[in-house]
């Protein structure tokens, strides 16, 4: 019993510390993609269409189809 509960406690350690290696490098990618992206972020670039071959302009047509997507049309 006594090492049933040593090998449990052993055992969710180690699982701990597997998920904190995985959520904190997650963590750090997503808030560097937010703090350089942000900026960027204005109503034009996500009303507009995009232009030059995809390298100017806006997000909407993209926005519409997750839209569309989502609601399963």
């Amino acid at each position: 019993m006594r090492n049933t509960k040593r090998n449990q406690k052993i055992a969710f350690s180690l699982l701990f510390i597997a998920t904190l290696l995985i959520i904190i490098p997650v963590g750090l990618v997503v808030v560097i993609i937010v703090q350089k992206g942000l900026p960027a972020i204005n109503w034009q670039f996500l009303s507009d269409i995009p232009r030059q071959g995809m390298r100017g302009g806006g997000i909407f047509p993209a926005i519409v189809g997750t839209v569309y997507l989502v609601l399963g049309r």
